[in-house]
């Protein structure tokens, strides 16, 4: 199979990577560009989020991953919260910090990548990853 979840999801997570780092350069250099940039990045990690939420979690057949899919949820939560109050500081026109979002995006993305996409791609049937692979690709190409 050319494609997989995990390398679908390896791809997302070097978008958003990507975009935080040129938000972080950006907001040293035009603060007014920054809010287009954060919109964006904001924007992508909805739409991950929304991938993970709907085309993976809920098509996985229930097994021993629950645990993680609860912790990566809840830490779903917490990137959304610290989204919200950056959203907050460029809307008061303050420079925000974005050290506790990339710290808590670096410890997601490699749990995800290090183990729990490697875990689902062992112990899915061909069938499911099919199924995942199809609806992941069907929310990033539209």
């Amino acid at each position: 199979m050319a494609d997989s979840i995990v390398n679908l999801m390896l791809k997302e997570h070097k978008i958003i990577n990507e975009l935080l780092s040129y938000f972080e350069d950006i907001i040293e250099e035009d603060f007014s560009d920054s809010k287009n940039v954060f919109s964006k990045l904001n924007w992508d990690i909805e739409k991950h989020f929304f991938i993970e939420e709907r085309a993976i979690f809920k098509l996985y057949p229930k097994n021993n991953l629950d645990k993680d899919i609860k912790r990566l949820l809840d830490e779903h939560k917490k990137i959304t919260n610290l989204l919200d109050l950056i959203s907050e500081e460029i809307s008061n026109g303050k420079k925000p910090s974005t050290h506790n979002l990339k710290t808590l995006l670096s410890n997601h993305s490699r749990f995800e990548n290090d183990t729990f996409y490697p875990r689902l791609e062992n112990e899915l049937n061909e069938e499911e990853k099919i199924l995942i692979i199809e609806r992941v690709k069907e929310i990033i190409e539209g």
